[in-house]
């Protein structure tokens, strides 16, 4: 191997340790944000989404799906989510995440939430979320699965 060869793929390896390194940290400091709202198809979306968030039920959704990521801090504990607006009625939102909650494993807890509207659980584990109308027709929900 000549001396030019050995130079550019010591670079080109250099360049691959220093991004990957790069990434690592990236991912560190991400994952250790308190609060954390970002899009699909991110960094931290690929990274902090799990698939029960993503499966979740987005019936008529109208624009983008803003995700949460909570590394949790004091009293307040780790915690995935989601948000957006929709044009479904409160009662096509209520029965599908009724629906895919309880084949899911949670089930509904009686009695006021701690946090938002509506609350289930499984073990240590709370799905909490709320469906407010918006003008025009419009609800917003607002969604969060938090590990105790």
């Amino acid at each position: 191997m000549t001396k030019t060869r050995k130079l550019i793929v010591l670079v080109l390896l250099g360049v691959l340790v220093v991004g990957a390194g790069s990434f690592a940290a990236y991912a560190l400091v991400l994952g250790f944000t308190e609060d954390l709202y970002f899009k699909r198809w991110s960094v931290a979306h690929v990274l902090f989404t799990p698939s029960f968030i993503e499966n979740l039920p987005k019936p008529q959704i109208v624009g983008d799906v803003v995700y949460y990521h909570s590394c949790g801090d004091g009293p307040k504990p780790p915690a995935e989510g989601l948000s957006f607006e929709t044009t479904a009625s409160k009662d096509q939102i209520l029965a599908q995440f009724d629906y895919y909650l309880t084949r899911s494993g949670y089930s509904k807890d009686i009695g006021s939430s701690d946090f938002l509207d509506y609350q289930y659980s499984k073990g240590t584990t709370k799905f909490y979320f709320s469906v407010r109308p918006r003008d025009a027709g419009k609800n917003v929900v607002v969604a969060q699965e938090c590990y105790f």
